[in-house]
């Protein structure tokens, strides 16, 4: 499917732009193969959902999943 999560960078390389750079080379990659683009982040992990906000992704459903 066209999922990402589990995305982690390690606190000594972080804000250098390495996360954007994964998500950017992988979302490229599930794109080609026609696939939804999607991204689980847990309830409550506001850095995430910063993070991928940073990058122009939206909530889809503000009401979907909960309580992961």
């Amino acid at each position: 499917n066209g999922s990402l999560g589990i995305l982690h960078v390690d606190n000594d390389h972080r804000r250098k732009g390495l996360g954007a750079i994964l998500v950017e080379v992988a979302s490229r990659a599930i794109m080609q193969r026609n696939e939804k683009l999607f991204a689980y982040v847990v309830d409550g992990n506001n850095e995430s959902m910063n993070f991928f906000s940073k990058l122009g992704w939206v909530k889809s459903d503000p009401a979907g999943k909960r309580g992961t």
